[in-house]
């Protein structure tokens, strides 16, 4: 599977995602994010 054909199945079939990291005082930071377009530069949300 390419690049392309992966960003096309994150955006098709996962569709939402969590991505998670920790802030200066080593506290969790979540952010919900729903990928509604891939191309050639990359995923959009």
């Amino acid at each position: 599977m390419g690049s392309k054909d992966y960003l096309s199945y994150l955006v098709r079939e996962i569709h939402t995602t969590v991505v998670a990291t920790v802030d200066d005082a080593g506290l969790p930071v979540t952010a919900a994010i729903d990928m509604m377009d891939a191309d050639e530069g990359g995923v959009t949300s």
